[in-house]
């Protein structure tokens, strides 16, 4: 009898030291992921990823630890310049992303590998993840965002009267914001239909008037009317704003099209 008990004890201080052990564990993890959130939130992307990993070293399955490395690499894909770094932040946070997809689908999740895709210019695959996003988002401003994600995939594929239809569809769920007006502008001068582009482009700028790619696509559409006043005023326009943003990029393109204006 004593032989048993001393046995059955035997047992239970093996499954105490297992409990305490993992509890221990999931004591350290959390403080793991606790610190790469932190780091995550003050969009400290490379300290967040040493955290996240060392997460996903000691429990590869541990709750959303694929999604949030998938946010911290997709943060270092918009600071990082070098594009041999740029090109493994993005392979990384599509193979975490596509984990946390797999694991725990939602929306934002969705929308952040929508995202990847456009980046990659895997535009029908960005499109299918922002409908994916949109199915599962109830909220107007959400499924907005969604609907405007969907009509830039059409955009860039070439595909403009779908990307109008899309973008009005952002207009109907929230009309107040310039991004779904500026959308269908520049699918229009794509279209070179001035006319209805300059409509809705003075639109993007009321509602926004620091909207400085409105400004400069409006300047475009003057331009490829003859109206090269107003061109160079919207140009104008942009590069001041461009400089305020410290869009480089953009600046020089202003300068470049203002030294095309006829003298």
């Amino acid at each position: 009898m004593v032989r048993g008990l001393s046995f059955i004890g035997f047992i239970l201080i093996i499954l105490f030291t297992l409990f305490v052990k993992g509890y221990a564990q999931d004591d350290v993890l959390r403080s793991y992921m606790f610190k790469g959130q932190d780091y995550l939130d003050k969009d400290q992307y490379l300290q967040a990823v040493e955290e996240f990993e060392k997460v996903l070293k000691i429990n590869p399955d541990y709750p959303d630890v694929n999604k949030s490395l998938c946010y911290a690499y997709d943060g270092l894909t918009y600071i990082e310049k070098d594009s041999f770094y740029l090109r493994i932040y993005l392979n990384k946070a599509i193979y975490h992303c596509d984990k946390a997809i797999t694991i725990k689908p939602d929306s934002y999740t969705f929308e952040t590998m929508a995202g990847l895709c456009c980046v990659l210019g895997e535009h029908k695959k960005s499109i299918e993840y922002y409908e994916k996003a949109a199915e599962i988002n109830s909220e107007s401003e959400d499924k907005a965002r969604d609907y405007n994600g969907i009509a830039k995939g059409y955009y860039f594929l070439g595909e403009y009267q779908k990307s109008i239809q899309y973008h009005n569809k952002t207009i109907e769920l929230n009309p107040n914001d310039s991004k779904g007006y500026f959308g269908v502008g520049t699918c229009y001068l794509s279209l070179k239909q001035y006319g209805q582009a300059i409509g809705y482009l003075e639109k993007a700028i009321r509602l926004n008037p620091d909207y400085s790619r409105a400004y400069s696509a409006i300047g475009d559409v003057y331009y490829s009317l003859g109206r090269y006043k107003e061109a160079k005023e919207n140009l104008l326009k942009a590069k001041e704003l461009f400089q305020k943003e410290g869009n480089q990029d953009f600046v020089r393109k202003m300068e470049e099209y203002l030294n095309k204006l006829p003298k």
